[in-house]
């Protein structure tokens, strides 16, 4: 395994493109979306589980970004499109690290993953927006956005300003809440990059299991251990998710489904559709070496006193002209 230093690269003003080897081929929606889409299809097993639950799961969770009287959504693109057109199409993943999904104007969204999902090249990008990148939407951080500009629209428009990229749907994770699933599933294996201690619980170096979601939580939290601050700790989010889906992948774990669907009632909201969804697994299939995994990592500015990533215009230009070339747009 590389290390952590060549892992996470990371020179000022440069978005460092980050490769992860994967043992198991698998669809994007396996990989990335389903951790925060709604774990809701993954592959055949779950489908035989009950489509009725399926079915009531994703009637839960669905919530437009503009609702309850939330500002609207800015149009970027000249014509809509939706999965059904099998269109290349992209999708903001927000998560929180603590609370619910549902309310308004009271959290901020510590991880920010913009995804284009291409399915005429069967590639996809995923870029990472640290939480505290300044935009100039909000004279703020972008993690925000949620809280000052009015939900999941909020943080769709800030994005869109930011990046001069549509983003046609979202999806919104409460993280802490997602943690509960490994207690159900009896706990996750995965590799820890670097040895730490948080809370009550001490991490070597090397493979480990998370056993409870507590553990799991004490996991993903450090930030002030790590080298990379906020970024190491986003890092860990996504790794301990995907482990999750890694246990789930596997058909004997069919029992503890129940206890999925449950938690991902409770903790995500999007504005896809269960129909949405499924088009996505059946026809926006990547494999995850066709996945270019980017966080936009810019120069740190403390001269208002508060703390900000500072992308350069050349890098959010380099970066908007890639996404828009993905999502055919140029």
């Amino acid at each position: 395994m590389a290390n952590r230093e060549s892992r996470h690269r990371r020179s000022q003003g440069e978005a460092y493109h980050e490769e992860r080897p994967r043992k198991k081929r698998r669809s994007l929606l396996g990989c990335f979306g389903w951790v925060l889409l709604a774990f809701l299809i993954i592959g055949g097993g779950i489908l035989a589980y009950s489509y009725y639950r399926i079915d009531q799961t994703g009637d839960a969770i669905y919530q437009p970004a503009d609702a309850d009287g939330a500002e609207p959504v800015e149009e970027v693109r000249e014509k809509e499109v939706t999965v059904s057109d099998k269109e290349p199409i992209s999708i903001l993943l927000m998560g929180m690290d603590s609370g619910g999904t549902r309310t308004t104007g009271e959290q901020n969204t510590d991880v920010m993953i913009l995804v284009t999902i291409n399915p005429n090249t069967q590639t996809a990008k995923m870029v990472s927006i640290p939480r505290d990148t300044y935009v100039s939407s909000i004279d703020f951080k972008i993690n925000g956005a949620y809280a000052m500009a009015g939900g999941a629209s909020g943080s769709i428009n800030a994005v869109q300003n930011l990046l001069n990229v549509p983003v046609d749907y979202y999806a919104l994770v409460n993280m802490t809440g997602m943690m509960n699933i490994i207690d159900a599933i009896g706990g996750v294996s995965l590799y820890n990059d670097f040895s730490f201690s948080q809370d009550e619980y001490t991490f070597p170096e090397g493979q480990i299991t998370l056993e409870t979601g507590a553990e799991a939580l004490a996991y993903v939290r450090n930030r002030y251990d790590d080298p990379d601050g906020d970024y190491g700790r986003a890092d860990r989010q996504r790794q301990v998710l995907l482990a999750i889906l890694d246990k789930y992948s596997d058909v004997s774990n069919i029992g503890s489904l129940g206890s999925l669907f449950d938690t991902v009632q409770a903790n995500v909201v999007t504005d896809l559709t269960v129909s949405d969804m499924t088009q996505l697994a059946l026809n926006y299939r990547v494999d995850s070496e066709n996945v270019e995994s980017t966080t936009l990592v810019g120069t740190g500015d403390m001269s208002t006193g508060i703390y900000y990533n500072i992308l350069s215009e050349s890098q959010i230009s380099e970066t908007s002209a890639e996404l828009r070339e993905h999502l055919e747009l140029e």
